[in-house]
């Protein structure tokens, strides 16, 4: 009979059944505490895991069969871990967001329950959902980040006791709201129904995704693009970060509004322009298609500011176009009134058409609200010509200019210099009804 490399391979000693939502280095952390080793590594290495064992670059099946080896657990004692209970591929999208770099924990939590709860690995969860709290990843001994590789569940390597970290409690509410929202997702609870932020109708990485879309604007000013450089922030400046992202999703979409004007503001050199003022916040929005309320939003906002963002190029820029905000183009306006282009720019500039005009070296782009053209339409078909106008009052030419001023018309302008003028039947009806004055 063969013994085989694996049969080989020792198993712990001393083995306990990971609790609900653990963390997975928070129950390697609690067998080595339990089994007495020096060091979480030796545990990794029975695994066949490298010192340097990065979960990112593991598979979900990977991680559950070398556990089972050392455990001697079957699989569904192990799916309390938080994270396993997820597919293969969104485990692997998840986990681009937790932080493997430093340990944080609730001190509260850590006492009473004695293990680590799987939600403060994940980066942008920087408080308690339970104690509403921030959770502590600098021991107050000896100031250095709290390390996942330790021999205590319960202590620093400095000896200190995490037990007793004083907690902050966090009054941000937009932090808290964030923390149990993605602890309700990651569990399948049922969160409450929340219709002014777009973030509850969405599963934990799409919320992730977003929440690191706007938070990469908050923390660089500059056009960037990319994920948040969580190594580079303590807990609580990322709670900062945090609070203010998930605020942008509350009242939807009047933060995003604010949000948005905020970017603009940064733009210091005064230029116009999506690009200039967005960047690669614009570019991003863009390939986040499966979000359609996000870039609807965006869209509304832009049409909200056309004198500054509409262009020629906005109906490329843009999947709805002008129609979808009820405009048509200077050239369709045209169509519909029996008119020339000319015309049309003129009345928008003079506003008897409400509308809007930009202009670049190579094109001039007209923009008409709908329901005005409907208007004119309406008054040139119904009002009464100069001609007509003269006729019923009975009045040379001469004459009729003289009162002109006294009647209410509309003047359609002709690129040749010529007027056709249309005047408001009840104002011409009252003269002949009361006479001249």
């Amino acid at each position: 009979m063969y013994i085989t490399i694996d049969q080989l391979k020792p198993k712990l000693l001393l083995v306990e059944p990971p609790q609900f939502n653990e963390s997975f280095q928070g129950y390697i952390l609690r067998l080595t505490h339990l089994n007495l080793y020096d060091r979480v590594t030796w545990i990794y290495e029975f695994m066949s895991m490298t010192k340097d064992y990065k979960r990112r670059s593991s598979t979900l099946s990977q991680e559950m069969e070398a556990l089972q080896k050392v455990t001697g657990l079957q699989q569904n004692q192990l799916q309390n871990l938080i994270f396993r209970r997820l597919n293969e591929k969104l485990f692997s999208e998840v986990m681009n967001f937790n932080q493997k770099h430093k340990c944080k924990i609730c001190p509260k939590c850590l006492g009473e329950k004695g293990f680590y709860n799987g939600i403060w690995e994940i980066a942008f969860n920087t408080v308690c959902p339970e104690h509403q709290c921030l959770l502590i990843d600098k021991c107050p001994n000896c100031y250095t980040t709290i390390s996942w590789n330790r021999n205590n569940i319960f202590t620093c390597l400095c000896k200190y006791d995490l037990r007793k970290c004083k907690t902050e409690v966090i009054h941000n509410q937009f932090l808290y709201k964030f923390s149990a929202l993605i602890n309700s997702k990651i569990n399948n609870f049922s969160n409450e129904i929340n219709h002014s932020n777009p973030l509850y109708e969405l599963d934990v990485l799409s919320i992730l995704r977003l929440i690191n879309l706007i938070g990469l604007k908050i923390v660089f000013t500059l056009k960037h693009g990319g994920k948040i450089p969580y190594k580079l922030f303590e807990n609580s400046e990322l709670s900062v970060v945090v609070g203010k992202a998930f605020g942008v999703f509350e009242e939807w979409p009047k933060n995003f509004m604010v949000f948005l004007d905020n970017l603009k503001e940064d733009n210091e050199n005064g230029s116009r322009g999506i690009m200039k003022d967005f960047g690669k916040f614009y570019q991003s929005i863009k390939s986040y298609d499966e979000f359609d309320f996000l870039f609807n939003a965006f869209e509304y906002y832009v049409f909200q500011n056309k004198d500054r963002y509409i262009s020629p190029s906005f109906s490329r820029i843009f999947k709805k176009g002008f129609d979808h905000f009820d405009y048509i183009t200077g050239t369709e306006a045209a169509n519909s009134l029996g008119l020339k282009l000319y015309s049309i720019q003129e009345l928008v500039k003079k506003q008897d058409l409400n509308g809007i005009i930009n202009e670049n070296k190579h094109f001039t782009l007209c923009l008409v609200n709908k329901s005005s053209v409907d208007v004119l339409k309406y008054k040139m078909k119904n009002w009464y010509s100069t001609r007509r106008a003269r006729e019923l009052l009975n009045i040379n030419e001469h004459v009729f200019l003289g009162f002109i001023s006294f009647f209410e018309y509309i003047e359609i302008p002709y690129k040749s210099g010529a007027k056709r003028r249309y005047f408001k039947p009840e104002v011409i009806d009252e003269v002949l009804t009361d006479g001249y004055r």
